[in-house]
């Protein structure tokens, strides 16, 4: 995935989004809940996620970085 990095806070190494928001039922834009936030990963000796909250560069913004070398799992 990407860089084969893992997920480490660097965002100029491993994949990430930010800036995420979702529509509920009723069309309404909601920020991401952390504690509603889960990790489906399967092998993470091979990919992982890290779901960081509000981070602060130049703004506030829903961070999820993800990554890994990959590989058969």
């Amino acid at each position: 995935m990407g860089s084969s990095q893992f997920p480490n806070e660097k965002f100029n190494q491993a994949a990430y989004f930010t800036q995420m928001q979702y529509n509920d039922a009723f069309g309404t834009l909601l920020d991401l809940n952390y504690k509603r936030t889960i990790d489906v990963i399967g092998c993470k000796d091979k990919y992982d996620m890290d779901y960081y909250g509000f981070l602060e560069y130049g703004g506030r913004w829903h961070s999820l970085q993800y990554g890994g070398p990959g590989g058969k799992c």
